[in-house]
């Protein structure tokens, strides 16, 4: 709130403001889709300070312009399945399948790299004794 006071905000029409900041930069803020070209207000979902300064020039609730994820009743719908317990793999029911394996990242590309340069070691020298044979 204290950084929208270093704002003046110039009312456009009923959402859309020109706000003038005391460093010379100048912003377009529009209440209704919640857009401030600073982009702050859309990457975070919390109006920035030229926001609030829109916001309060109409003394609007800042509340109501606040992302819904950031609302309680957002986190409790979130959260509210609750995470049932499990056992130890110990008690875990035999299945007579092989367990699986974990997955091996990266092996499958740097043995293919090296492959691929042991073939054009092999196809250099291949070459180099063309070209010794050629000349002796």
């Amino acid at each position: 709130m204290e950084k929208a006071a270093d704002c003046i905000p110039i009312k456009s029409n009923d959402w859309n403001y020109e706000i003038s900041c005391y460093d010379g930069s100048r912003y377009t803020v529009d209440l209704r889709t919640h857009i401030c070209s600073c982009r702050r207000w859309e990457l975070c979902g919390i109006p920035c300070k030229h926001g609030m300064s829109a916001i309060c020039a109409q003394m609007l609730d800042p509340d109501d312009f606040v992302n819904s994820s950031y609302h309680v009743n957002t986190y409790y719908k979130v959260y509210e399945p609750a995470m049932m317990p499990m056992n130890s793999n110990r008690l875990w029911e035999k299945t007579g399948y092989i367990p699986p394996l974990p997955p091996h990242f990266g092996e499958k590309e740097e043995d293919q790299r090296r492959q691929e340069n042991h073939l054009q070691m092999k196809t250099r020298k291949k070459r180099r004794k063309e070209t010794r044979k050629r000349k002796g």
